[in-house]
């Protein structure tokens, strides 16, 4: 995952296709090659956001270079995170209204 986060730092936005697959040969939808799979876990832990789309591809870029400044990246407490989690199933099921 550093080598692939290294090279977005280095080159900017990048999509899976802009990575060899090398010696991998995958088949069928989940069988992605070690970059895609990188990819996808620095976006998932946060380390990655999406700078553009084309159709269903993304281009992913470090999160500094994408998020506006102003916006607050620090963890969330546990009030705030229950909130986020709870609330909207709660709305949903007409458990709360607010």
């Amino acid at each position: 995952m550093a080598r692939v986060r290294d090279r977005i730092r280095e080159e900017v936005a990048l999509r899976s296709r802009d990575f060899e697959a090398g010696a991998h040969r995958g088949c069928g939808w989940w069988q992605w090659k070690p970059a895609k799979r990188d990819l996808e876990m620095l976006y998932y832990q946060g380390d990655l956001m999406v700078s553009a789309l084309d159709g269903l591809e993304r281009s992913l870029d470090l999160i500094e270079r994408v998020a506006p400044a102003d916006i607050d990246t620090r963890t969330p407490d546990m009030e705030d995170y229950v909130r986020y989690l709870v609330h909207p199933v709660m709305r949903a099921h007409g458990f709360a209204s607010y």
